[in-house]
């Protein structure tokens, strides 16, 4: 029974170590400026800012690391912060004594440097845990004869100290010896059928020559042989220590090739080189992405020499280059080109980098440069551009049953490529792949091009190319001809840019005149524009069309949608139409008001031809007409106009050409409509008509501006000093809280107005004791990029950015500059949890509180007033927050009225929490006014995307009364905060 048990016992372990592993990883990798042990996967290098190689940490090592709070993990290095990342460690469960280096408790004693390399090792199982190049100060916490303790990445080490230690002159060149003539051995060539003997013999003297010695007595021997033959005046012969060797005179380098060495460039005497290994009578050495071969005859052994171009950080790519002529490799590292190696014609060799005219490419070792025209790139799969070197280069698309010459490109201009087809460049032309011979361009790395299109998309938009059309960059300031389109293509376009059409030409932005591609109507074309005088605008009678007004030539007007040969159009209560043959394609839609008629206060017949303007400019511009004896609904009078909207544009009549019939009373309380998608724009219109129909009740405030420069509003209802504050639309995608707060100063106006009740709360009288000051919308570019998409942002390539390249902007919470408003707010800031870093479209708290303007403006605004209570509303959860660090006197209070909220929405209230996230306005206000502030969320939760429309009518049910609920509260306690 026993034993049944303890087997239970340890399969249960071990499933829940299984399970227990990732959730701690999950854990360490969310911390921010936790410490954690580690473990090293591999031996890491520490380099300075120069590439300077200040030491090395062994494989397995384990030292204690910090996230910082951009996600990045980083050491102590002798007392200096070094970035470790995260591949190259993982976390351990040893436990290790941890060593602070800096601040007051700081464990250091004293700093100590060395003139040689020193090796660190583990207190306990002398295992090397590191080295640590000349030249640093090393913080120690204790000394004695033999033995240093000191501090590596937080935890202890040992270097062990001896009396004999000294440094070595690094840039000593040893003398060579010289060769007995009688015994010299021949440079290989390609043809010297001993060669492969050559290679036979190293590989067995290589064999012969490995040892057991670990490296440390391989590197003290090695010290100790220097320093005693340069005392004999003897020279230093090539063992497998040895790492560079000096050329005596010009040398061959040879690699292998089908059982034989080939002659594939040369060295330049004077010149020192890095090699891989010692291979019998031969350097081995990197010749491109060969292993290549030196003879050891002509050179000397060099243990440490000054070579400024070594290469410390660039890696060889994946382009090769077939070398065209013979190609003199320079080194500029002095500032002037000294010739340092030479690669012969025919061979093929890897590049570093474009350098302009030159190549840059790694040479045995070094950093080189060889001239353009000594090597051309070769096509392969991984390049991605290719320069045009013969004018007139046609471009191709599929056709039926063959290629149709489509295009053609211009010589000296280079284009991006989607990839390598055979013979053939494989491009995008438009809505197709198009294709292009090899024949006649070359390979291009990096090319310098500036109008490379990195965030405009091809709209659904087509033009029809009715002339060859010249492609235009105008990227630098003047117009380069870069492609051209032949006659007779459908082609898309970008975007409307004056007179000329935007596109995208082969993976670059260009541009094509308007005269010679016309826009063709399709049904995702939005407006048009009139070409003709007097363009009729027809209704459905009984059995025909009947015409019932006109359209002005140059003006535009949106449409309901396609219908075949005609424009579905909107003219009062019906559908009108107007024919197609009239009118062109427009992208673009000019005129301010634009929008639909959302209150009918009566009609009027026209007692002629009625003309309808535009007001939104400095003059009155006519841009439709009512025929004669046609009724027409009216939204409002105008002084001796009467507004309307015709076309789905704001128009105005004058009232002596019509004959104006009001209804008797229009509906009471009706000036917003909260039942729609509600934009700022409705938004800043309702509360200039909801301040002039209620002047003594109503005013307006602009407490700020957002990132984009829009206003933000605040508006007090009431005539009382007690005071109390509403905001919504803190997150973008979180609108529907404005169409709440706005039917709120529309419902309680009205009913001041009548002397009417909501809910039971007698309004007038509340309001002439309290106020009410409502911010409707704090985040107004946010909700605008959420419903208008990024083109309603001054800068939509960034926003595109943030959103991952998606147009789709449903899920956005933050301002358009990427900053979560309600994580700006300094109440436990740096606490933050679930902060992303970086902007995006949600979460991210900025680089500081009150960095954005928006949440600035509400401060500043809360600050100038004495609000007894404040409420931010929300849209998700149905659940009330209420409680942040509130202090036990003002619990009972808050919790009075934050059940008096619940009551009335059946909302839950969210209890209190110990360690709760900060940041929100709320929060804030609790915090810093020692009063109630209360954040309702007034939907279910319908996952990241605006609540549907369909919800207001719960919504603002549960919600009708809690405006005048709080402001009766609040003068009830005025004297109590």
């Amino acid at each position: 029974m026993t034993k049944r048990y303890f087997s239970i016992f340890l399969a249960f372990i071990m499933i829940f170590s299984l399970f227990f592993q990732p959730v701690l990883n999950d854990v360490y990798a969310n911390k921010t400026d936790a410490v954690s042990l580690v473990s090293l996967k591999k031996d890491f290098v520490i380099t300075d800012d120069a590439n300077q190689i200040l030491g090395t940490i062994s494989k397995d090592t384990e030292i204690f690391v910090k996230k910082t709070e951009n996600g990045n993990y980083v050491f102590d290095w002798l007392g200096k912060e070094m970035e470790l990342p995260q591949d190259q460690f993982e976390l351990s469960e040893s436990q290790l004594n941890y060593y602070n280096v800096n601040g007051e408790n700081s464990s250091i004693v004293d700093f100590k440097s060395f003139k040689e390399r020193v090796k660190v090792s583990d207190p306990k199982s002398n295992k090397t845990i590191a080295y640590i190049e000349p030249g640093q100060n090393i913080p120690f916490i204790e000394e004695n004869e033999n033995k240093l303790k000191v501090i590596i990445g937080n935890r202890e080490g040992i270097i062990t100290l001896k009396k004999t230690d000294q440094a070595t002159d690094a840039n000593t060149e040893l003398p060579v010896q010289e060769k007995d003539v009688n015994n010299k051995e021949s440079v290989p060539d390609s043809n010297d059928v001993n060669t492969e003997n050559d290679f036979k013999n190293s590989e067995e003297i290589n064999k012969q020559t490995e040892g057991t010695n670990n490296r440390e007595n391989q590197q003290t021997s090695l010290t100790q042989n220097i320093k005693e033959k340069q005392l004999n005046n003897e020279i230093l012969s090539f063992t497998k220590n040895i790492k560079y060797f000096k050329a005596l005179e010009d040398l061959a380098v040879y690699v292998k090739r089908n059982g034989k060495l080939v002659k594939v460039g040369t060295l330049e005497k004077g010149q020192t080189y890095p090699r891989i290994r010692d291979y019998g009578n031969w350097h081995e050495i990197q010749f491109g992405k060969y292993k290549g071969y030196v003879h050891k005859n002509g050179t000397a052994a060099v243990l440490s020499p000054s070579i400024k171009n070594i290469n410390k950080s660039y890696k060889i790519s994946s382009y090769l280059l077939k070398i065209t002529k013979n190609a003199q490799v320079y080194d500029n590292s002095s500032g002037k080109l000294v010739k340092f190696g030479e690669i012969y014609k025919g061979n093929e060799y890897p590049v570093v980098a474009d350098y302009g005219k030159w190549w840059r490419i790694d040479y045995l070792g070094r950093i080189g440069y060889i001239q353009k025209s000594q090597g051309e790139l070769l096509f392969a799969a991984n390049i991605k551009y290719f320069q045009v070197i013969q004018d007139q280069t046609p471009v191709y698309i599929k056709g039926k049953d063959k290629l149709v010459k489509v295009g053609a490109l211009v010589k000296g201009q280079a284009y991006p490529r989607i990839r390598d087809y055979g013979n053939w460049h494989e491009i995008r032309f438009g809505k197709y792949k198009g294709y292009v011979h090899k024949n006649g361009t070359a390979a291009v790395l990096s090319p310098s091009i500036k109008n490379i299109n990195k965030s405009y998309k091809n709209s659904s938009y087509l033009l029809k190319i009715t002339k060859n059309a010249q492609v235009y960059d105008n990227s630098s300031g003047k117009l380069v001809k870069f492609g051209e389109i032949y006659k007779g293509n459908e082609y898309p376009v970008v975007a409307d840019y004056g007179k000329w059409w935007r596109i995208d030409y082969l993976g670059r932005i260009g541009y094509i005149q308007k005269s010679q591609g016309e826009l063709l109507f399709t049904a995702n074309i939005k407006y048009f524009q009139v070409t003709r005088d007097n363009t009729p605008i027809y209704i459905k009678g009984k059995d025909k069309l009947v015409k019932v007004g006109m359209l002005e030539k140059g003006q535009t007007y949106p449409r309901i949608r396609d219908y075949g040969n005609w424009h579905e159009i909107q003219f009062g209560s019906k559908k009108g139409y107007i024919h197609k043959l009239s009118t062109v394609p427009a992208i673009k839609f000019g005129q301010k008001k634009v929008g639909q008629s959302k209150t009918n206060i009566g009609t009027f017949v026209a007692l002629k031809n009625a003309v309808i303007y535009d007001n939104s400019g400095k003059k009155l511009v006519p841009f439709a007409t009512i025929s004669k004896n046609i009724e027409y609904p009216i939204e409002a009078p105008y002084g001796n106009w009467v507004k309307i909207h015709i076309a789905n544009r704001v128009g105005y009549v004058h009232k002596s050409d019509v004959k104006v019939s009001f209804k008797k009373q229009a509906k009471p309380g009706n000036l917003v409509n909260p039942n729609q998608v509600y934009t700022y724009e409705e938004m800043v219109r309702d509360i200039s008509e909801l301040e002039k129909a209620y002047p003594n009740l109503i005013s307006k405030r602009i407490i700020g501006q957002s990132v984009d420069g829009r206003n933000i509003y605040a508006v007090k209802l009431g005539k009382g000093k007690t005071e109390i504050m509403i905001n919504g639309s803190h997150h973008a995608r979180e609108y529907i809280t404005t169409n709440l707060l706005m039917e709120m100063i529309d419902v309680y106006a009205y009913a001041y107005s009548k002397n009417l009740r909501v809910d039971g709360y007698p309004v007038r009288s509340i309001l002439n004791n309290a106020s009410i000051w409502f911010v409707p919308m704090v985040n107004p570019d946010g909700v605008t990029l959420v419903q208008k998409g990024h083109r309603s942002a001054k800068n939509p390539a960034y926003v595109l950015k943030l959103n991952g390249g998606s147009t789709n902007f449903a899920a956005w919470k933050a301002n358009i500059r990427g900053v979560d408003l309600n994580r700006q707010y300094p109440a436990d800031w740096y606490r933050i949890a679930g902060n992303t870093g970086r902007p995006s479209p949600q979460n991210y708290k900025g680089p500081r509180p009150l960095n954005e303007p928006e949440a600035k403006a509400m401060v500043n605004f809360t600050l100038s007033r004495n609000f007894k209570t404040a409420v931010s509303y929300h849209s998700s959860g149905e659940i009330i927050y209420w409680h942040f660090n509130t202090p036990k006197q003002h619990e009972v209070r808050d919790r009075k009225i934050a059940s008096m909220i619940a009551s009335k929405t059946g909302y839950r209230l969210v209890p209190p929490r110990n360690n709760p996230s900060g940041g929100g306005f709320t929060d804030w206000f609790i915090s810093t006014q020692k009063k109630p502030a209360f954040t309702p969320e007034v939907a279910p939760y319908v996952g990241n995307r605006p609540v549907p429309i369909s919800y207001f009518p719960s919504i603002w049910k549960k919600n009708q009364a809690i405006g005048i609920m709080l402001a009766d509260e609040a003068y009830k306690n005025r004297n109590t905060r």
